[in-house]
């Protein structure tokens, strides 16, 4: 009879490991063998339970001359294996009518306990088998491997495989940039803890999305293609994109050429604000040249080189071809100003205002200004209805865009109301 692991490490080296075993049974003599009888006692000193036998292809129960039965059966590793710290030993007893002393033979298998992180404490000991100040059991316990490379979390100590230590996505500290909580070498404690160095607080989540950092690949935040500027006419949408990868994404405006910023909220004019998309609906004349940018976050890759990235200025702006033809300065808010979208794209424009006997009422020089003085209905040429306000009626205007490209003057007519 031959007892035989045929299974499984050897030796041992943690917990859950199973050990599978093979029990062959030779008749060699020169008698069939009846009433057999066969106890298996596992490493644990419990009776296993045999699989089998295989090979009984005779008189049921009778080893016959020159027959041979098979048995198997596993055992798995305990933590009192360990605790043991003594071979496991595996043990199978024969008793046959035909014999007078019980036939007996063990497989014999080593335990060898793994200490990943060479701190003392064997794994199936250690808390934190890995010292990246991650618990085992918050890294998913034994077996867990978020990227499939063959190396539970416990022991690796990049689990998602994105380039950035888990020590570092966790939120905790790694002066010397090693993966290991804290500056090399480092004290742990009997549980296998590192004692002095921060860790062991529950992970970071940064983008909030119920999957720690440190288990979801991430990437720095970067832009492939810029927004560009976009010209519309009056009361169009407007799409200003970004094309990048990103976490997070933010949309700005600055209404003083890039001198401040403030971040957008999603309402009536402005949607998918935190989104690579910014959809303005409706553009009127009082979006004329605002600026728009979006700034670009991964705070869940911590690793990120440069936690904050801008996109460029995208410049709004209105066709001048699409003048209005007619306003209300009447103090309520709402179209008090004869606004032309787009001229604040020639600093140098010159504006003149005529009755309908082609007396002058007005005339403004912008003179290189970044923010024009639009027309309100006044006179400044002595001819007013009301303090300084012009009569209702219609108004002829003559633009001068006194531009480098040698646009032509526009000249048309606009009616004033009250």
């Amino acid at each position: 009879m031959t007892k035989t692991q045929t299974g499984g490490p050897n030796p041992v080296t943690g917990l859950g490991q199973t050990l599978d075993y093979t029990i062959t049974l030779d008749n060699i003599g020169l008698v069939d063998l009846t009433n057999v009888n066969i106890v298996d006692i596992l490493p644990d000193d419990s009776d296993g339970v045999l699989d089998g036998p295989t090979g009984d292809g005779g008189v049921a129960g009778v080893i016959e001359v020159g027959e041979i039965w098979t048995y198997t059966i596993s055992y798995t590793s305990t933590l009192d294996d360990f605790i043991k710290d003594i071979p496991l030993v595996n043990t199978v007893i024969v008793t046959v009518n035909e014999l007078l002393d019980p036939v007996t033979d063990t497989a014999i298998t080593p335990i060898e306990g793994t200490d990943t992180d060479n701190d003392g404490v064997i794994d199936v000991f250690d808390e934190d088998d890995d010292n990246d100040g991650i618990t085992d059991v918050v890294e998913g316990g034994d077996f867990n491997d978020t990227n499939l490379d063959g190396i539970p979390d416990r022991i690796s100590l990049d689990a998602d495989g994105d380039g950035c230590a888990d020590v570092t996505e966790a939120g905790f500290t790694d002066p010397d940039g090693d993966g290991v909580l804290g500056l090399s070498p480092v004290d742990v404690d009997s549980n296998g803890l590192v004692i002095g160095q921060g860790g062991y607080t529950p992970p970071n989540d940064l983008d909030g999305n119920t999957v720690l950092d440190f288990q979801e690949a991430g990437s720095p935040s970067n832009i492939d293609n810029e927004p560009e500027d976009i010209e519309v006419t009056l009361g169009e949408d407007v799409l200003f994109e970004v094309f990048g990868n990103a976490t997070f994404y933010q949309w700005q405006l600055s209404k003083d050429n890039g001198v401040t910023w403030s971040d957008l909220e999603d309402n009536q004019k402005y949607s998918g604000v935190t989104t690579s998309k910014l959809r303005i609906t409706d553009a009127r004349s009082d979006l004329e040249s605002d600026l728009y940018r979006v700034l670009l976050t991964s705070p869940d890759y911590a690793c990120d080189p440069n936690p904050e990235v801008y996109s460029r200025a995208a410049l709004l702006s209105f066709n001048t071809e699409s003048i209005p033809n007619g306003f209300s300065p009447n103090g309520d808010g709402t179209n008090d100003l004869f606004i032309i979208p787009g001229l604040d794209q020639y600093p140098n424009f010159t504006m003149e205002i005529f009755n309908r006997w082609g007396s002058k009422v007005y005339s403004y020089d912008n003179n290189g200004s970044a923010n024009p003085q639009w027309w309100d209905g006044s006179s400044d040429e002595g001819t007013s209805f009301g303090g300084d306000k012009v009569p209702a009626g219609t108004y002829f205007y003559r633009i001068n865009f006194n531009g480098n490209d040698g646009e032509k003057p526009v000249s048309g007519w606009v009616y004033l109301t009250y």
